[in-house]
Formats: structure tokens, C-alpha cells, sequence
């Protein structure tokens, strides 16, 4: 069974995965911009609270549960989006 198919069984695996492999988070981190930036861009925001939840992603090191928030904040109700994004970046690093 392929990584992704396995996110579909047992999503909570993945999701700790994150928690314990640096790789694994790095995608999480990955899928979370690109969500997060569709989510800001798709958004009736006005100029200031568009750069204010832009300045989210800029901080260094972010943690992947501010991620979560921010995400959440923003309106994405279906987390599965993010981790299947995740795991499809993570497959993608394991193979090159």
C-alpha cells in the first residue's frame, strides 16, 4: 500500500509523523503555505488584514499548530486537503 493510501486508513498517523520527522513536518509546512496563501488570495480581506495573515507565514520556524490556526482562521474546514498535499510532497522529496 502506497503512502497515500495509507494517509486514507489511518490519517492520525500521518499527522503524528509530523510531530517526529523532520522531513514529514517540512511537508506539512509546505502544504500549510500553499493552502494558507489560496485561502488568502480567494479571501474578501482588505489590503491590511491580507498582509497582516501574509506576516503568518513569514515568521521563522513556525510551529505546524500555528499553521493549524492560521489555516483555520481563514475559513479551510477540510484539514484532509493539507495532509494529502503533505504526503504527496513528502512522496515526491522521497523519490528524487
Amino acid at each position: 500500500m502506497g503512502e497515500a493510501e495509507e494517509f486514507r486508513v489511518h490519517p492520525e498517523y500521518w499527522r503524528q509523523q509530523a510531530d517526529t520527522n523532520p522531513e514529514v513536518h517540512a511537508a506539512f509546512i509546505l502544504a500549510y503555505e500553499s493552502k494558507i496563501l489560496a485561502l488568502i488570495n480567494e479571501s474578501n480581506l482588505d489590503g491590511d488584514e491580507k498582509e497582516e495573515w501574509e506576516h503568518e507565514l513569514r515568521i521563522k520556524n513556525p510551529s505546524l499548530l500555528r499553521y493549524e490556526w492560521v489555516a483555520q482562521e481563514l475559513g479551510l474546514n477540510n484539514q484532509s486537503e493539507v495532509v494529502e498535499e503533505a504526503i504527496q510532497i513528502y512522496s515526491d522529496r522521497k523519490r528524487n
